[in-house]
């Protein structure tokens, strides 16, 4: 039995760039087309309701790039994950300075002058986070001295 014998292998090409023409990738909230829009948000919403730890939350709150519209899911998904009976996650989320960048997301991304519908929920959700902790600890986390 005779084996086929193998074909000339190509050497691999070198990584070409695109062309300067190319426009820069799009963030979500460039998007003017209502569908793609529509589909990404879900996705993220979806992606979102299934976190069941800070960390990644906490990540896309420090991104800056998220619109309003999902950052309310985000501290909604964070605020039921931190009323959970076991203390480890509140501390955890202090400690890490996960508070600390939530707050200063949530000033940067909305003056919360009452507004908005979509404002006040902002407002509402952090300080329901808030209210899990001490005052002093979010007067603290609020100054902006944790890194």
């Amino acid at each position: 039995m005779t084996l086929p014998s193998p074909t000339p292998r190509t050497p691999p090409t070198p990584h070409t760039h695109p062309p300067a023409s190319t426009p820069p990738p799009r963030r979500l909230g460039d998007c003017k087309d209502s569908e793609p829009r529509r589909k990404v948000q879900a996705a993220i919403k979806s992606v979102v309701r299934g976190c069941t730890a800070h960390a990644p939350l906490c990540a896309l709150l420090a991104g800056g790039g998220l619109p309003a519209e999902l950052m309310r899911h985000v501290l909604r998904q964070l605020q039921l994950l931190l009323t959970a009976p076991a203390p480890t996650a509140r501390q955890a989320f202090v400690t890490s300075g996960a508070m600390a960048g939530m707050l200063c997301a949530v000033r940067q991304k909305a003056g919360f002058g009452g507004g908005t519908q979509l404002e006040a929920q902002l407002s509402e959700l952090v300080a329901g986070i808030s209210a899990l902790y001490p005052a002093d600890v979010v007067a603290y986390m609020s100054t902006g001295q944790v890194a």
